[in-house]
């Protein structure tokens, strides 16, 4: 005997795989072991991901994967992974193989077990790649990503009591007031407010003063100097710090300031040194005196002088000379209110119609206790509010007590109607609250879009906008209210920053729309505007009928590889919430700027039809962060069809694609009859028949003129089959390498014997196993599964169950087991389990 198997063939077949038997002295399969396939997947690296699954993938930077929080979830999804070997392999496109999730980086900085949905926080995270099936199964790869903190370049400012919106100060310089200072931070690049706990923590140091987590204070300072806000991001500012520097200067007094000092009584009583109020501020008033020019005598007014309690201290001033008026009475006037005791303070709701507030309920007494003698003396009454840090404010009118929620200071003073007359006189103070009306969204506040009223507002997105949205307040008598006077309206847009107005509301998102109220109480005031991405709903292709199925001819002229057709792809945009469609809405995707086709054949993407086949076709945004759009339109198939490879095997045969795989250059699994366009879908598949597939899956071929020179000894093994037969050579490796046995107990194979499918799937699982182990849990329970799992012979059991686990046979919802394979059918097993060959 001559040499059994050429050097030529023996490199064929080794196909980077790990020896399973020896032909030849000089000569050896391979196949790849289990084990090798997962550490070559475990030792791979992710090498394009994608940001969502409507979004073509690109390549991993060398710097890493960065995203900058958002209120949307950030991921990065996996695409491709190189193997350590170089193989690249597709990973996001199976879910039946692959299963991708998130995880939080743990304290050492690898994947934890903390697995995340959807990723929107500050931190580092894992996508992890998980092989759970086919021949990488049980490998793992990840993917590190960061979310990053948005940038936190902020500005100080002052703060709105009754609104609470900051105005950002136009130079970081603030006046001493002798209190806290009280600010807020906005957005520099915005103006959008930032809000404390939210998005920030903040401390307080000195100008020069080194930072420190420990140090620093977290109330605002009061004395004059330089200063800087040290600004933590929290939430999507996470990771960031801002350092906003802000001068207090020091107050100084003019003659301009207001100065309080309360009116003195009685004849032998002392004049004040203290000053009651500057400008209504009590602890700004104590760092004042007042000086005397001459000694206390009658009554009347007098002038001091204002001067510093310390004159060294440089937190205040006074600019030029400044008086204050002083006010000596003989005798002091008695005051009450709705025939009580004066009080020092009162609450008015405006929503009781009994409680109000009464200026004919003051009463005034002389010294002698009977009632004023308002002939000879006058009893004015004033009002201003009180602002909301307790200081004294804008003046006031005696009706807003009973419209204005607000706090006021109701002043009555005493004096007499004669000019230089001091005999008799007074001053009482009532704090007066002005509780707000409560008023029910449901009952007072109207939404109208375009006119029609809306609990909340939906619709789609157009770039002339939502249309016209109008907010009405009523008041609890009916009575329209007033925008920026009785309440005001505030939009927040998906991305958290303020937006102006309805007008502005243009691209898609949620937007959240608060309404609250300045002189009243707002109830559940808030609503919100969605604004539906448009739908791209569904894609279509021009094809025509050949030979019974809708298809591109591919035109007898053209070169495969080299020319193309034009599928003729539209698309449809679906801008209807009801989901109604209309035919002339369909618009080309040749030229479009919205959209660009995905196309994939045999699951590799390519960027044309040149050559025959299946292909895949989907859409994806021309502009991943086009947030206006979305694409919905599932994948549609394109078949792209020439002359029939075999006569007998039209398109609309159930097993069209698989047998034109199968037979395909790229497979080479499987031929037609020699010297005949037929494959013959519906015979039966012989014993050798079913040999020579697995031998062309593992890398062989069967070559006529080989087979004359090259000789085999299988005589020796199965007596019923010649050296010379065309399927001698696989048979002899399939024998030596355990794939297939001969009868049981005797010499033969019975080459042309035909095969039943159970038997052509333990075949399949023999040569499976050569390439790693085959496995299932529970071959009784997977059976179970399947109508006539029951039939399946007790020695095929576990092959037929890991083929049925695996999706090889069963995907028409029956086994067969005991029927004859056919042809059609062992193509379809063979592809399913190896659709790409085996590199």
């Amino acid at each position: 005997m001559k040499k059994v198997v050429s050097a030529t063939l023996a490199g064929a077949l080794a196909v980077g795989m790990v020896p399973a038997m020896a032909l030849a002295d000089d000569a050896q399969l391979e196949t790849l072991s289990t084990v090798e396939a997962v550490k070559a997947f475990n030792n791979g690296e992710v090498i394009k991901y994608a940001t969502s699954m409507s979004t073509p993938s690109v390549n991993v930077p060398a710097t890493g994967v960065e995203f900058t929080a958002s209120a949307n979830a950030q991921v990065a999804i996996p695409v491709w992974v190189e193997l350590e070997n170089g193989t690249k392999v597709q990973v996001n496109n199976d879910a039946t193989k692959y299963q991708i999730t998130y995880v939080k980086a743990g304290a050492d900085g690898k994947p934890s077990a903390e697995e995340v949905l959807a990723p929107t926080e500050v931190g580092t995270y894992f996508a992890v790649v998980k092989a759970i099936a086919g021949d990488y199964k049980g490998g793992q790869v990840t993917l590190k990503f960061v979310i990053k903190g948005q940038e936190l370049a902020a500005s100080i400012g002052s703060v709105n009591p009754t609104t609470g919106v900051v105005t950002a100060l136009g130079t970081p310089e603030v006046e001493y007031t002798a209190k806290p200072q009280v600010f807020g931070f906005e957005l520099t690049a915005t103006g959008a407010d930032l809000v404390e706990g939210k998005d920030y923590t903040v401390k307080y140091y000195k100008s020069g003063e080194q930072y420190n987590v420990v140090a620093g204070s977290a109330t605002a300072p009061t004395a004059v100097g330089k200063y800087y806000a040290r600004l933590t991001g929290i939430g999507l500012y996470a990771g960031k710090t801002a350092n906003i520097d802000f001068e207090i200067t020091s107050f100084a007094l003019d003659s301009s300031d207001t100065i309080t000092v309360a009116p003195v009584y009685g004849q032998n009583a002392a004049l004040p040194t203290a000053i009651d109020a500057i400008n209504g501020n009590a602890e700004l008033a104590k760092e004042f005196k007042l000086v005397y020019s001459s000694a206390v005598g009658a009554s009347g007014v007098y002038t001091p002088t204002v001067a510093l309690v310390d004159e060294k201290d440089t937190d205040v001033a006074i600019s030029g000379t400044v008086t204050a008026n002083v006010v000596k009475y003989d005798a002091a006037a008695s005051f009450t209110y709705d025939d009580a005791a004066w009080p020092t303070s009162i609450s008015v709701d405006l929503s009781e119609k009994k409680t109000k507030f009464d200026a004919e309920l003051i009463e005034v007494f002389g010294a002698d206790g009977k009632a004023l003698d308002t002939a000879k003396y006058e009893a004015a009454v004033t009002y201003n509010v009180i602002n909301a840090d307790g200081t004294i404010g804008a003046a006031a009118a005696a009706d807003d007590l009973g419209t204005t929620a607000n706090k006021y200071l109701v002043t009555v003073t005493v004096s007499s109607k004669t000019p230089g007359d001091y005999t008799l006189g007074g001053v009482a103070t009532m704090a007066v609250t002005v509780t707000e009306d409560v008023l029910d969204a449901d009952t007072n506040v109207f939404v109208t879009h375009n006119g029609v009223v809306k609990s909340s507002i939906e619709t789609v997105y157009s770039a002339s906008g939502i249309g016209t949205v109008a907010v009405t307040v009523n008041d609890a008598d009916g009575n329209a209210l007033t925008e920026n006077t009785d309440y005001v309206v505030t939009i927040t847009g998906p991305d958290g920053k303020k937006v102006a107005d309805f007008a502005s509301i243009v691209n898609a998102g949620v937007y959240n729309v608060k309404v609250t109220g300045i002189t009243n109480t707002i109830n559940d005031g808030d609503f919100t505007i969605t604004v539906k991405p448009v739908d791209i709903s569904a894609i279509q292709a021009t094809l025509e009928a050949v030979d019974g199925v809708n298809a591109i001819k591919w035109p007898a002229n053209y070169v495969a590889g080299k020319d193309s057709v034009d599928a003729g792809l539209k698309y449809f945009v679906d801008a209807n919430l009801d989901g109604k469609k209309a035919d002339t809405e369909w618009t080309a995707v040749a030229g479009s700027s919205l959209v660009k086709p995905v196309i994939t054949l045999d699951g590799k993407v390519v960027t044309k039809m040149d050559q025959v086949g299946t292909y895949e076709v989907s859409l994806v945004l021309a502009d991943s962060k086009n947030v206006n759009y979305v694409v919905s339109a599932a994948p549609i198939k394109v078949i792209v069809a020439a002359d029939l490879d075999f006569v007998d095997v039209p398109l609309s045969h159930w097993a069209h694609d698989v047998i034109a795989k199968a037979s395909s250059n790229a497979l080479k699994y499987m031929n037609g009859y020699a010297g005949t366009k037929f494959f013959g879908p519906d015979d039966n598949l012989t014993r050798a028949q079913m040999v020579c597939i697995l031998f062309n899956m593992a890398g062989g071929s069967i070559d006529l003129d080989e087979i004359k020179n090259t000789y085999v000894n299988v005589e020796q093994i199965f007596s019923d089959v010649d050296d010379d037969a065309y399927y001698a050579l696989p048979l002899y490796w399939a024998s030596e390498a355990g794939v297939v046995n001969g009868d049981a107990g005797k010499d033969t194979f019975r080459p042309n014997a035909t095969i039943t499918r159970q038997e052509a799937v333990a075949m399949l699982a023999n040569y499976a196993s050569l390439r790693g182990s085959i496995e299932v849990a529970d071959a009784d329970a997977v059976l179970a599964t399947m109508p006539d799992g029951a039939k399946v012979s007790g020695w095929a059991k576990e092959c037929v169950a890991w083929a049925v686990d695996n999706k090889i046979i069963g995907n028409g919802g029956v086994i067969n087991p005991q029927a004859k394979i056919t042809r059609a059918e062992a193509a379809a097993i063979a592809v399913n389990y190896q659709p790409a060959k085996i590199a």
